[in-house]
């Protein structure tokens, strides 16, 4: 069943022209997209309501935190959030320890549809960031 009002994602990327290719691209797809480049945008975006993050495990580190830190402390604060790691690799996502964190890891390249395709199902699979 699709909700009446559209799924809320939070994009999370350093570079910013990745960060609006991506939102651009889950637009398209029907989502409301928010986007954020580091921890202090994240957390408010989250305590507003989103239901689900693509996170990029490059942001910028903020107090010697890495994406990966940032990854651990957004799911201590939100365990019920999916979150679609968007790495260069799934080795480094694994380098990072976050595959047990992740909802889904996707490999960034230049075509979006296997992140569209997880952002969806990860969704399917629960009710995202929304509390029943």
């Amino acid at each position: 069943m699709k909700p009446s009002i559209p799924w809320r994602i939070l994009v999370t990327d350093r570079n910013p022209r990745v960060r609006r290719l991506l939102c651009r691209e889950l637009e398209s797809e029907g989502f409301r997209v928010l986007s954020a480049s580091g921890w202090g945008e994240i957390a408010r975006a989250v305590s507003n309501g989103v239901d689900c993050v693509v996170m990029d495990l490059n942001l910028p580190s903020q107090a010697g935190q890495d994406g990966a830190a940032l990854l651990e402390q957004l799911k201590r604060n939100a365990p019920y959030l999916p979150v679609v790691v968007h790495a260069f690799s799934s080795e480094e996502a694994l380098e990072a320890g976050t595959l047990r964190l992740a909802s889904a890891v996707v490999e960034k390249s230049g075509n979006t549809e296997d992140l569209k395709a997880a952002v969806r199902r990860v969704l399917a699979h629960g009710s995202g960031g929304r509390k029943a």
